[in-house]
C-alpha cells in the first residue's frame, strides 16, 4: 500500500512537470518565430515575417486564453481579408479546447501534490521515494515519447488527431488552408522534442531539489 502512495505522488507529479512543459513552449511566440525561420514558412506561406509574428503573438494568446479571436487579418486595413477560413478557426477552438484541459489538469495536480506532500511532511524516507518514483516515471515516458518519435512521428501524430480529436477539421488541404501551410509537420516535431527536453530539465531539477529538501 506504501509504494501504490508513493508511486501515485510521483505520478501525479510527473504529470504536474509535463503540463507545466507543454504550456511554457507552446505558449512562447518566439519559438514560434524561429521554427517559422527555420522551416521557411515565409515562402511555404506567402506571409512576411512580420505577419507570421502576428500569427505567432495571437495565437499563443488565444491558446493560453488571453483573447478569443484566432483569426488575423492579411493587412491591417478596414476591409482587410482574414486569413484562415471558417475549418481552420473551428480547428483551432478544438485545439484551445485541449489546451484547457492541459491547464485544468495543471492545476489539479499541483493541488494532489501538495496535498499528498503535506500529508507526509513529517516523513523524509516517503518522500524520497516518491521523488524517486516521479523520475522513474519520467524516464519511462520520455523514452516511450523518443521512441515514437524515432519509430514514426507522423504515423502517431495522426492517432494523437483520431483520439483527442472528435472531427476531421484537423486533415487540412495546404492548397486551401493557410494553418497548414504555416505549420509543417517538422514544426510539430521540433515543439516535441523541445517540450521534452523541458521535461526532462524540469524534472531532473525537481528531483534535485526535493531529494535536497529531504536529507535528514
Amino acid at each position: 500500500m506504501e509504494y501504490v502512495f508513493e508511486g501515485g505522488v510521483g505520478l501525479v507529479f510527473m504529470v504536474f512537470i509535463l503540463t507545466i512543459s507543454i504550456m511554457a513552449i507552446s505558449f512562447n511566440p518566439d519559438i514560434y518565430v524561429r521554427l517559422f525561420e527555420k522551416y521557411h514558412v515565409d515562402h511555404q506561406s506567402g506571409l512576411s515575417f512580420v505577419q507570421l509574428d502576428k500569427f505567432a503573438e495571437n495565437t499563443t494568446s488565444y491558446l493560453r486564453g488571453s483573447t478569443n479571436n484566432f483569426n488575423i487579418k492579411i493587412d491591417e486595413t478596414k476591409d482587410g481579408e482574414y486569413a484562415f477560413n471558417n475549418r481552420e478557426v473551428l480547428h483551432m477552438k478544438d485545439v484551445k479546447s485541449i489546451f484547457n484541459r492541459i491547464r485544468y489538469t495543471n492545476y489539479i495536480s499541483l493541488f494532489l501534490v501538495a496535498l499528498m506532500i503535506l500529508a507526509v511532511r513529517l516523513n523524509s524516507d516517503i518522500r524520497k521515494k516518491c521523488f524517486k518514483f516521479q523520475i522513474i516515471f519520467t524516464g519511462f515516458f520520455i523514452g516511450l515519447l523518443f521512441l515514437l518519435i524515432k519509430v514514426d512521428f507522423s504515423k502517431y501524430f495522426i492517432k494523437f488527431h483520431e483520439l483527442f480529436f472528435s472531427n476531421d477539421l484537423w486533415l487540412l488541404n495546404p492548397d486551401t488552408d493557410l494553418l497548414i501551410r504555416i505549420l509543417p509537420s517538422g514544426f510539430f516535431l521540433d515543439m516535441a522534442v523541445i517540450i521534452i527536453g523541458m521535461f526532462l530539465l524540469l524534472s531532473l531539477l525537481f528531483f534535485g531539489v526535493g531529494l535536497t529538501l529531504t536529507k535528514d
